[in-house]
This record gives structure tokens, C-alpha cells and sequence, in this order.
């Protein structure tokens, strides 16, 4: 489990790293009106559409009280603990139940 956590973790900041360098790159070419053919944005400002969407949502579920429900979530909790599982109680069903 801790392996998991530390790749996700690592993919995280690849991912962050990635976003600033194309940023970083790209600053100075996004405001050139040349880059603009057919009133189109370059390439690289749409390719920073989904790393940025991922970025924001993963600091949305950082916030305490998100990130709070989402772990009780993860160890099992339940809400209004609506689903109950219940052996029978009765000898009939009991003995219709088949063992393999």
C-alpha cells in the first residue's frame, strides 16, 4: 500500500512539473498574435486544459473538509448505515442454503 501511495504520489509531481514547464515555455508565445491562425489558441495552451483540470480537483480534495469524508470514505464509513448485512435466523432457510 505504501508503494502505491509513493507512485501516485511521484506521478503527482511529474504531472505538476510537466504543467509549470510547458507554462513556463509557453508564456511568452501564448500572447503573440502570430500563434493565433484561424483564431485558434496554440497547441500547447490546449494541451494544458486537462493537466490544469486535474490539478485543481486534486487541491479541491485536499481541503479538510473534503479530504475528511473521503478518508472515512476509503476506511468503510457509511452514511446513515442503511446497508445491514444480517445472517438468517431461520432454521428453514438455513437448511436450503447450499455448502460447496
Amino acid at each position: 500500500m505504501a508503494s502505491s501511495r509513493f507512485v501516485s504520489s511521484l506521478g503527482f509531481v511529474a504531472l505538476v512539473l510537466s504543467t509549470l514547464h510547458t507554462l513556463t515555455y509557453g508564456w511568452t508565445r501564448a500572447f503573440e498574435e502570430s500563434r493565433y491562425k484561424f483564431y485558434l489558441p496554440p497547441t500547447f495552451t490546449l494541451t494544458l486544459l486537462v493537466p490544469c483540470v486535474v490539478i485543481l480537483a486534486k487541491a479541491l480534495f485536499l481541503l479538510p473538509c473534503i479530504s475528511r469524508r473521503l478518508s472515512r470514505i476509503r476506511r468503510g464509513w457509511e452514511r446513515d448505515g442503511a446497508i445491514k448485512f444480517m445472517l438468517p435466523t431461520d432454521n428453514a432457510l438455513a437448511e436450503k442454503t447450499s455448502h460447496v
